[in-house]
């Protein structure tokens, strides 16, 4: 099983467990800590994807220098993510009556 395999299977089971949480609805602070974990896992393997194919995009149609952009503002994007993440997750909360 190559490391593409392995990384496509997590995101799976990530998104099986986010459907598993939203099912259930859990309001404590260790149900909001695991749908953080969750909605941060798929946000950045997503991410990952697409910002691996950007900047490979960019590398091999414009150069190093685009694809370095690029590069720096993919990694300040999953750096926000989690954050992100966190407010989604603590806004969904403050809406849905908990």
């Amino acid at each position: 099983m190559d490391t593409l395999s392995v990384l496509l299977a997590v995101v799976l089971w990530l998104l099986l467990l986010a459907v598993a949480l939203q099912q259930g609805r859990p309001a404590s602070a260790s149900g909001q800590l695991a749908k953080w974990l969750v909605l941060t896992g798929v946000a950045m393997a997503g991410g990952f994807f697409v910002a691996f194919f950007a900047v490979h995009a960019l590398l091999f149609t414009l150069g190093r220098g685009p694809a370095l952009v690029g590069l720096v503002v993919s990694a300040l994007v999953l750096a926000c993510t989690p954050v992100v993440c966190g407010r989604l997750i603590r806004h969904g909360t403050r809406h849905s009556g908990a």
